[in-house]
């Protein structure tokens, strides 16, 4: 049995699929993840080693190339490429596509642990630095106040806290403002006076500044954990550590030879909003999650702190859910203006109203049923999904076409509405499956392009063939359910004589089994009561229907009759020139054989 005709014998089970399948979409759509574009991850890294104050070319020689004779062993490389400068080492890490990066860095700092002693000793430890436009910041944002310090402080302790608690935040990131530093400026006259070596004041500092673990002690039922504690709590501490001591056995202090200050690092860079000076916070949201809902969450917050910190205000300096936003309504007002479109096509085609809603109804399910597989692809809302979405719109309406044509040719026939869509529809199924499985094949290549083409049309191609797959069940299934039911070809008959005598042996069957059983005789007329309230709210609304339909054929007829001129005449006008093209085939064929040469010389000119 084929499909058409399940569905149309079962229509109650198919109305309720589709439904279900449009909860379940709308589901789906709330939790798809939104992003300007889809997720580019190059597969490279880059490790960077610092080696302070040495020169290039011993950079190159004491780090540079121990680190890339190390990584070449590593498979699946596709180029090393390094810079040495003063001071630092850059070694940029190329890997084929499709490699598994998380996988990679792993393999990458092991590679590195094995030859960190190998390394010069004042080398800092390799840094591997991975690019991901991902983590890229999704928000800036501006604190001001009238205490900078005060600022600095609230941000760091209450508003980065309170930032990174919310669903979808990955970092709050404190720019700006100035950071404490104790600068120790030793004397060096001093120094050599007191004949103290640098050395010394370097490891007497790190001695009294420090914490350990000093082991555990049993206390009868309880263990308990013993710490030491000998970190700096305030400056006078810091000014009074031992660094020596004199021929006298007299001690020496730091404050006796170097001068202490409570101060302020050197800023690098200030963090300046609207030309006044301000501490920055920069948001990145963690991979997969909503950035338009983080953005609402985190100004939300944003409001709660300027109300529980009136000293404080906060604005919102970058906003990549704007750029998001605007974009996504962009598409689907594409998408809404391409749906309008063919439904006015179709509209000046068939001339009612009704059979392009049929049509029509195909777009909005089928890209509901698109977000379903869209979320278990695990693909976002983004320009090049959505704009794949765009695209489909104009070729969602082919299948329905295509099969709603072939019904109305048979119910032209004489055949009842049930039969004319199961014998339609059947028809028409293998080319509507050829058609689609060829559209199709056009975009399911892209699937496998490798590099960053293959990564931001993916997304586009698995769109389109995703919306195609449903408009064909669409077109298959639900709609010759609702052609057999709701198919118009002429006037709508509110009343039939064959049903009213029908009615009336029903009835008289009822009435001998009142006399029978009285106790039937109330819900029989609650049961009729209902049953004639709806046939009229029925009868009413085709009425009503009917007179919308008079009245939009009396104000669209003129335009009916001119679309129809225009397309017999062009109609006219191909028949002409399909009878010209036979006549002169050769001329023909000769005239697209070179169209399809130039064009193949132009597409090789482009850059």
């Amino acid at each position: 049995m084929h499909i058409s005709q399940i569905s149309v014998n079962r229509p109650v089970t198919i109305i309720m699929f589709f439904i279900a399948v449009i909860m379940i979409g709308l589901v789906s759509l709330s939790r798809l993840s939104v992003d300007l574009l889809p997720d580019l991850s190059f597969p490279s890294l880059t490790i960077q080693t610092q080696y302070p104050d040495v020169a290039s070319e011993e950079i190159e020689s004491f780090v540079t190339k121990p680190i890339e004779s190390i990584i070449s062993t590593l498979s699946g490389i596709k180029r090393i490429t390094s810079i040495s400068r003063e001071g630092v080492s850059l070694v940029t890490v190329e890997f084929v596509w499709g490699t598994d990066m998380d996988f990679a860095t792993l393999k990458v700092r092991e590679k590195l642990d094995r030859i960190r002693n190998t390394l010069p000793s004042r080398t800092l430890k390799p840094v591997i630095i991975r690019i991901d436009p991902s983590s890229q910041p999704v928000m800036s944002i501006s604190i001001s106040g009238s205490s900078l310090l005060r600022t600095k402080e609230l941000s760091e302790t209450v508003i980065k806290r309170r930032l990174e608690q919310i669903k979808g935040v990955a970092l709050a990131s404190v720019t700006g403002g100035m950071d404490r530093e104790i600068k120790v400026t030793i004397n060096p006259q001093l120094m050599n006076s007191y004949n103290v070596p640098l050395e010394k004041v370097i490891s007497s500092l790190k001695n009294a500044n420090f914490s350990l673990p000093g082991g555990t002690i049993k206390k009868g039922r309880f263990r308990y954990s013993l710490r030491t504690i000998g970190e700096f709590e305030n400056i006078n501490q810091l000014k009074n550590v031992v660094v020596g001591r004199n021929e006298n056995g007299t001690l020496i202090y730091l404050k006796n030879i170097a001068n202490i200050e409570d101060s302020f690092k050197k800023r690098n860079s200030i963090t300046r909003f609207n030309g006044n000076e301000s501490i920055g916070i920069i948001i990145q949201k963690e991979a997969g999650s909503n950035t338009v809902k983080v953005s609402g969450k985190v100004k939300k917050v944003l409001n709660q702190l300027e109300k529980e910190y009136p000293e404080i205000d906060t604005a919102v300096a970058y906003d990549q859910a704007e750029f998001i936003s605007g974009a996504i309504k962009n598409v689907l007002r594409a998408i809404i203006y391409g749906g309008m479109l063919a439904f006015l096509v179709l509209f000046l085609f068939l001339h009612d109203f009704r059979n392009p809603v049929i049509i029509a109804l195909s777009i909005p399910i089928s890209i509901i049923a698109t977000f379903i597989l869209l979320y278990f692809a695990n693909i976002s809302l983004n320009m090049m999904s959505l704009s794949g979405l765009a695209l489909g719109v104009g070729m969602l309406v082919d299948n329905s076409i295509v099969v709603l044509e072939n019904i109305f040719r048979h119910r032209q026939e004489g055949k009842s509405r049930i039969e004319a869509a199961v014998v339609g529809a059947r028809e028409i199924s293998m080319p509507v499956v050829a058609s689609t499985l060829t559209t199709i094949a056009v975009f399911l290549p892209i699937v496998f392009v490798k590099g960053v083409a293959g990564q931001l049309f993916k997304q586009q191609s698995l769109t389109v063939v995703f919306s195609l797959l449903t408009s064909l069940l669409v077109a298959l299934t639900l709609l010759p359910v609702l052609a057999s039911r709701f198919f118009y070809t002429g006037g709508i008959k509110c009343f039939e004589i064959e049903k009213v005598e029908k009615k009336k042996k029903i009835y008289k069957s009822k009435i001998l089994k009142i006399i029978i059983f009285p106790f039937k005789v109330i819900v029989f007329f609650i049961e009729k009561f209902f049953i004639i309230f709806f046939t009229f709210v029925k009868e009413l609304i085709k009425y009503w229907i009917s007179g919308i339909v008079k009245i939009l054929n009396r104000i669209f007829n003129p335009v009916f009759v001119l679309f129809d001129n225009f397309f017999e005449r062009f109609s006219r006008l191909y028949e002409r020139l399909l009878l010209k093209a036979l006549e002169n085939k050769f001329k023909v064929i000769l005239i697209l054989f070179v169209a399809f040469i130039l064009s193949l010389v132009a597409g090789f000119k482009l850059d």
